[in-house]
């Protein structure tokens, strides 16, 4: 997918996935109930972790 997560979770209707990676807000915070949806049953929903790093 190459397009803003946020407009195209709410616009996509097509098929659930086998794996959802969500590395954007969308998909993590804001829109989540809509990307889990997303996931097919026996699937899996996968983050990248989000850390805040100290300067040094």
């Amino acid at each position: 997918m190459t397009a803003d997560a946020g407009p195209w979770l709410e616009e996509y209707e097509g098929a659930p996935f086998d794996l959802v990676f969500a590395d954007t807000w969308p998909g993590k915070f804001t829109y989540l109930e809509r990307a889990l949806d997303l996931v097919a049953p026996g699937g899996t929903y996968l983050i990248e972790v989000m850390a805040v790093r100290a300067a040094g």
